[in-house]
């Protein structure tokens, strides 16, 4: 058996027939631009966009009259260029920059935990699937899941938010103090209770100078918990719950405040928030994950009242599985922009992902009609169908209970993404965590780097993380664990901001893996040239071994950045934090 990343799929990375497929969007949006009346941006051109297009080239009798396509597209993008339109983007660059890295299996020894000393922070044992019980006999096992990262007190202290997998309790909100303990800030109200907040975002929604907390929720209907075995007690359990948002009372606790939904009980996988239109308010921004399920923002009027726009994101991302969403200016146009993860309805395989684009990138221009916003669309698999069989003829593990699809082929899907100016130059990046599933859950941390050039993305994953055996590799049915988020924070503290891979789960197996010498969810930055796995060969990182949801922070107000994560188990339930040692 070998691992997944083959040097044939190295070569053959770049891009697919996707690089042109945007190319109709793309004319109709800078025909409006340039004052040449296309009509609403759908990429479906009539006889208004071939007038408008006529019209330009009749208005620029220098350039030589093209028909609807790539060469129109460039055209139209020249001129743009010629008049300097502010935010001049369209997606994946024509034409990429050439692979320059071979497949690496270099490691860093940048981070050792003998210089931390660990504190520990108890936590309380909510039992997933049994509505907030502790109770050892009854429900499922107890599995806390950070949510949220930030000072929420504004004591120069980073905070946390947490909530516990299918149990019915409000978030536990802890408060970061100089000794490295967390103690929790009370939130007495049950209406905030939640069953499973699947993303949340801290966001200072009332501009009060607090940070609000902002949680999308998904959670399982009752008969996946009888499928799993557990007793819904007579209760009805829909699919799906409401969003919610709490109120920062200065630091000192929450309230809760209903928020319109698009339908009820809306099954939100993703969520974000940003000022939309610039009036100083900001947005919330769910995203449903349904098939074919109309999905749009919230708007944010005064910090107090707020409404659901009439105007979706767009229809393809209604139409499609979306798990998550993001929101940076991409253009540096002034404009809050989106970028969505994209997975084919059925199948999903990693051609058939591939043929419809992974991401969605929806660029802002001050309001809530998306009707006249160019969205593109790009993004391949990492892992392909040869890959991906293999992977399915080697599985031995039983089938998940609720699997809707069948065990004996590939599934594969983008599970998040994150906006980050990852290589420091001043523009905004992107970063798409991908996942495959034979039995239903979702497995491994593979990701993609797209690179923000100003004008185009394109994909630098090899150029900037030259290592991806650790985190892509598999043998024996050992995979490491999907991405929930990526946080970029100075984990060594040397100046330069790496990437950690916050997941779901905090298996060790991989360290079984002869052929894999690194931890898998944690990149060092090598002065904005290249990120790599930490070795746990040639550097103590023993305490990170089986803790969940690893996330960076300041979390004891030194100035020092530190790493936490979850043990859990059946007898303990803890914060296992690392601080750095001055």
């Amino acid at each position: 058996m070998r691992t997944l990343l083959s040097i044939t799929f190295l070569c053959g990375l770049f891009y697919s027939s996707l690089v042109t497929a945007n190319d109709d969007k793309i004319i109709q949006f800078y025909l409006n631009q340039l004052g040449f009346n296309s009509g609403i941006v759908d990429g479906k051109p009539g006889n208004k966009t071939k007038s408008a297009l006529k019209n330009f080239y009749a208005s620029n009798t220098d350039i030589v009259p093209k028909e609807l396509g790539l060469n129109a597209r460039n055209d139209l993008l020249n001129i743009a260029k010629k008049l300097n339109l502010p935010g001049i983007h369209y997606g994946l660059c024509s034409n990429p920059t050439p692979q320059t890295k071979p497949l690496s299996r270099e490691y860093s020894d940048a981070f050792d935990l003998t210089e931390h000393k660990e504190v520990v922070t108890v936590l309380p044992k909510y039992r997933s699937f049994s509505y907030g019980s502790t109770d050892q006999t009854n429900g499922g096992p107890v599995e806390p899941e950070i949510k949220g990262v930030g000072d929420l007190n504004n004591d120069g202290i980073d905070d946390l938010v947490i909530d516990y997998y299918e149990t019915s309790v409000p978030p536990l909100f802890l408060r970061g103090t100089p000794s490295g303990q967390f103690k929790q800030i009370e939130l007495s109200e049950m209406k905030a209770s939640r069953r499973h907040i699947r993303n949340g975002e801290l966001a200072d929604i009332n501009a009060d100078g607090y940070l609000d907390f902002v949680g999308f929720t998904t959670g399982d209907p009752g008969r996946v918990w009888i499928e799993e075995g557990y007793d819904i007690k007579g209760k009805i359990i829909p699919r799906g719950e409401a969003d919610i948002l709490l109120i920062n009372k200065n630091g000192k606790g929450f309230r809760n405040i209903k928020i319109p939904e698009i339908r009820k009980n809306d099954w939100n996988h993703g969520g974000t928030t940003a000022d939309l239109n610039n009036d100083g308010f900001i947005d919330i921004i769910p995203l449903s994950e349904g098939e074919n399920e109309k999905t749009a923002p919230v708007i944010n009027t005064d910090g107090r009242k707020f409404s659901m726009s009439t105007s979706e994101y767009s229809e393809e991302i209604s139409y499609y599985v979306t798990s998550d969403i993001d929101s940076a200016d991409f253009n540096n146009d002034g404009f809050a922009d989106l970028v969505v993860t994209v997975t084919n309805l059925r199948p999903r395989t990693p051609k058939e992902n591939n043929a419809i684009g992974t991401l969605r990138v929806v660029y802002g221009d001050g309001d809530f009609d998306f009707t006249n916003n160019l969205e593109v669309k790009f993004g391949e698999i990492w892992l392909t169908d040869k890959e991906g069989k293999s992977i399915v003829n080697n599985y031995n593990r039983k089938r998940e209970p609720s699997v809707g699809h069948d065990t004996g082929h590939i599934i594969t899907g983008s599970g998040n993404v994150e906006a980050l100016d990852v290589d420091a130059d001043g523009l905004v990046d992107i970063l798409e965590g991908q996942y495959f599933s034979v039995s239903g859950r979702w497995l491994g941390s593979g990701f993609k780097y797209y690179r923000n050039t100003g004008e185009c993305f394109y994909d630098a994953t090899f150029d900037f993380f030259p290592n991806q055996v650790t985190n892509r590799s598999y043998k024996s049915n050992i995979f490491t664990n999907y991405i929930h988020n990526f946080y970029q924070n100075d984990v060594n503290n040397d100046g330069f901001m790496d990437i950690v891979l916050q997941t779901d789960g905090g298996s060790t197996k991989w360290t079984k893996l002869p052929e894999n010498e690194g931890f898998p969810y944690i990149f060092i930055n090598r002065q904005n040239q290249e990120f790599l796995p930490i070795s746990y060969h040639s550097s103590n990182i023993a305490g990170l071994y089986g803790l969940d949801d690893i996330v960076p922070g300041d979390f004891n107000g030194d100035g020092l950045i530190d790493i936490i994560g979850i043990y859990s188990r059946d007898d303990i339930t803890e914060i296992r934090a690392f601080y750095i040692e001055k």
